[in-house]
């Protein structure tokens, strides 16, 4: 229990500030809101859940079927009713767990306490615990970690857990095979390897009849393919370095890009580490405690499967070092010389550590950050003047055009148009909003409504349509978009108005007709409603029958 007590104390002491935090991401806004709403009966009924169609987006969760995430987000957010805190509360248990089982893998005195101050102390352990969207990757971690240090069927239940999460988990039989000996130095038994192997065959076999069944659909399987699998070793030296070297945080990226002949070097290089670990023979065969092969193949594999050879390809995301961590806490307390040097790290990881836990603090500041870091990445630039657009909207404008001259597409290409529209708003330049109104008033899109209204009033205010812009600008014509605007709020006094005023300009009297006497009559005591009512020639029967209206606006019902 010494060991449970430790890594409780140590968690809190790293990351229980972090329950006060609020979310960094408008994508978790939008989940915790989902699932906050859920009782407790109800938990179950979510394993089925698709994250994506609560957070859609290039930036969104992803598709695939996860039961075990979803579970967890589910009892997150009815814990909390919805706040961050109920998220951040379990990523700090699954860690408290992850660090408990790890050290125990280490004989005593041999550098258990060790193990556990890497892995919680580690700054990029950070991002898995504080950020949500990386609680695949942790309860990932804890479901490895569990499986290879645990004997028989809960070696089975462990993997099954930890394929619920994540899919890269379906290495955790090959990382067992490499755990040879336990922390007393006993040769581990084969059914190490056999569970969790045939864990992994029930998970898929299991997945392949509810897809049959209809249960799930293609989307919700990873089926990885030839470009996935030839870049995932690129992204594995990517991340490496992130693990190796974390004096350089950056809290958030794009997605790595790489260039060509990088993919091709990084699976040779990686073949090469690779052969020169398997000449190690001594680590291998007699090893101390976990060993430096267990640990070695914890992180690699684990870099490997996440970045495309067994998952789909992943955006950007230090979460998923996680279990890579633990690996490298391993393979530092394999030999003596390694623990006496790790344990030099320990208070610098500890400072840097609460240095980028303190970050999280505020949304805005965590984005500046990063956006200091990685100044030309649109995915920082967007989420960064989303957080301003109100508050710092000059500089908001600047962050969103960098977004739209990187040839921004789908929807962050409509999320940076959208934030303009916000931040010329806010700037009091209501006429530069137009265009990016223009790009992105859909009469479709019932969710954002608001964006016809903008445009209908503010083209119709200033005399733009349609021929005012350049070719390809305009989503609709005005003249759809007024009116599907005018119909869906058909109270509103000035929608009725403006979509009068655009269709008698068009000289559609009927439809002016139509929506101005409207405007008219919710709103009979508007100057400019009745004044552009009579400046309007046409006869309105049952009022003035054969008769012009007057000119003057008195005249006006």
């Amino acid at each position: 229990m010494r060991g449970l007590f430790a890594s409780i104390v140590l968690v809190a002491l790293a990351y229980g500030r972090t329950l006060g935090f609020g979310f960094a991401r408008s994508r978790e806004e939008r989940l915790a809101e989902a699932v906050g709403l859920i009782d407790l009966a109800g938990i179950w009924n979510g394993v089925f859940m698709d994250l994506s169609r609560l957070t859609d987006g290039v930036e969104g969760f992803s598709p695939l079927w996860r039961p075990t995430l979803n579970v967890a987000y589910l009892v997150a957010g009815w814990l909390s009713g919805g706040e961050a805190w109920g998220f951040r509360l379990v990523a700090m248990i699954v860690l408290v767990v992850i660090g408990w089982r790890a050290r125990l893998m280490v004989g005593k005195k041999q550098g258990r306490d060790l193990v556990l101050c890497l892995i919680v102390f580690h700054p990029m352990m950070s991002a898995a615990v504080i950020d949500i969207s990386a609680m695949p990757s942790l309860l990932f971690a804890l479901g490895a970690v569990m499986a290879v240090t645990t004997t028989g069927k809960r070696a089975f239940w462990w993997t099954l857990f930890a394929m619920g999460a994540h899919e890269a988990a379906a290495i955790i039989p090959a990382i067992a095979l490499c755990f040879r000996r336990d922390a007393k130095g006993a040769i581990r038994p084969p059914d190490r390897v056999r569970w969790p192997l045939v864990a992994v065959g029930s998970w898929w076999a299991l997945a392949i009849l509810l897809r049959g069944s209809g249960f799930l659909h293609d989307v919700a399987l990873s089926i990885p393919h030839g470009e996935s699998a030839r870049l995932s070793a690129a992204n594995m030296w990517f991340y490496m370095g992130r693990l190796l070297m974390p004096m350089d945080p950056v809290f958030a990226r794009s997605a790595p890009q790489h260039l060509e002949p990088w993919p091709a070097f990084a699976w040779v290089g990686l073949l090469v580490i690779l052969w020169m670990v398997a000449r190690l023979e001594r680590p291998r065969v007699d090893p101390i405690g976990p060993g430096f092969a267990a640990g070695f193949s914890s992180v690699v594999l684990a870099l490997l499967a996440a970045g495309g050879l067994l998952s789909e390809v992943p955006g950007y995301g230090e979460g998923r070092l996680a279990l890579p961590i633990v690996g490298v806490a391993w393979m530092l307390a394999s030999r003596p010389t390694g623990r006496m040097a790790a344990w030099t790290l320990v208070p610098t990881f500890f400072a840097l550590t609460m240095m980028r836990v303190g970050v999280w603090a505020n949304a805005d500041d965590l984005w500046a950050e990063s956006h200091r870091a990685q100044p030309q990445d649109t995915m920082v630039s967007l989420e960064y003047g989303k957080r301003i657009q109100t508050s710092k909207p000059a500089l908001a404008v600047g962050l969103f055009e960098h977004v739209l001259a990187d040839d921004a597409e789908g929807r962050r290409q409509w999320e940076a148009h959208v934030g303009s529209v916000h931040a010329w708003l806010a700037l009091g330049a209501d006429h530069r909003a137009l265009p990016h109104l223009a790009r992105v008033a859909d009469p479709n899109d019932e969710e954002n409504s608001w964006l016809l209204v903008r445009r209908c009033l503010l083209e119709t205010r200033f005399g733009y349509d349609e021929r005012d812009y350049g070719a390809g600008v305009v989503l609709y014509p005005l003249a759809r978009v007024c009116g599907e605007a005018a119909e869906r709020y058909p109270q509103d006094a000035r929608l009725a108005n403006a979509a009068g005023v655009e269709a008698a300009v068009r000289g559609d009297f009927a439809r002016a007709r139509k929506f101005l006497q409207r405007a008219v009559e919710l709103d009979p005591h508007s100057a400019e409603i009745r004044r552009n009512f009579s400046h309007i020639p046409m006869n309105v029967a049952g009022w003035v029958n054969d008769e012009p209206i007057s000119p003057d606006p008195a005249a006006a019902p």
